[in-house]
């Protein structure tokens, strides 16, 4: 992410969007041809690599777009990011239900998305749109940046393990089958997009101290739930109130 973040600040977010995103299509089916655990391990590096770099730089072409539109619209592009998790996973979901393998299903979300990639390169803002006159520095940071950094790390922390654990958690914990078990990240993305859509208005009425701390208090009760509560329901509705905390937190930030 920080090597991400510096050489879109040098070239332009453009192209280091495009070329992690390709490399993400290109990870997906290895991670389904590795032979052992080394090899995986491996390719699990440089697709999380590639997952990090690619998030830097099109939330960095974002920012871009935002300022030329000339009003707030970021959380909207976050909110069809979270459509995409919820396609995603009840796709995901339904290819588990009919036992079809990892390789095929990933060669085939690989292929979509980079011919989805390559199609709307040439319309992404070119590296003069974001020019801003400014260098790149390091600068020590406060103690108050600190703290938001703390807290940004959990909320990142908290994503991460709905992404990457719920389903885990659903079919190995609760036993609620393969195909089941991509609901909770389904759950996840709804909210998130639902919430996102109105984020700018929510955030300048309430104030982002007060998102924060509702924010926190609603995760909390949510991870509660979920972990408590062993029946499927409710554990979905903890996993729904995780992510509208984790949301009021990030759009504080």
């Amino acid at each position: 992410m920080n090597l991400s973040g510096y050489l879109a600040a040098r070239f332009g977010s453009r192209p280091v969007t495009v070329i992690a995103s390709m490399s993400l299509c290109l990870m997906l089916p290895l991670l389904a041809l590795a032979p052992t655990l080394p090899i995986l391990v491996g390719t699990l590096v440089l697709f999380g690599a590639s997952n990090g770099s690619m998030d830097v730089a099109m939330n960095a072409q974002g920012i871009a777009v935002e300022r030329q539109y000339g009003r707030p619209i970021l959380n909207s592009f976050h909110a069809c990011y979270s459509l995409g998790g919820l396609v995603g996973a009840l796709a995901g979901g339904l290819v588990a239900s009919h036992s079809i393998a990892p390789l095929p299903h990933f060669l085939g979300v690989a292929l979509f998305c980079a011919i989805l990639t390559l199609s709307v390169a040439r319309s992404l803002l070119p590296a003069e749109a974001e020019a801003q006159g400014t260098a790149v520095a390091f600068a020590r940071p406060t103690r108050a940046i600190l703290a938001l950094g703390l807290v940004a790390f959990c909320i990142v922390l908290g994503e991460g393990a709905m992404a990457d654990w719920s389903a885990i958690y659903l079919n190995g914990t609760l036993r609620t089958g393969t195909g089941l078990a991509a609901a909770g990240y389904a759950a996840f993305s709804v909210v998130m997009a639902m919430g996102r859509g109105v984020g700018d208005q929510l955030t300048a009425r309430l104030g982002p101290g007060t998102m924060m701390q509702l924010g926190g208090l609603v995760a909390a009760i949510g991870l509660t739930l979920a972990l408590v509560v062993t029946w499927i329901p409710i554990t979905l509705l903890g996993l729904a109130w995780l992510a509208q905390g984790f949301l009021w937190c990030s759009l504080s930030r």
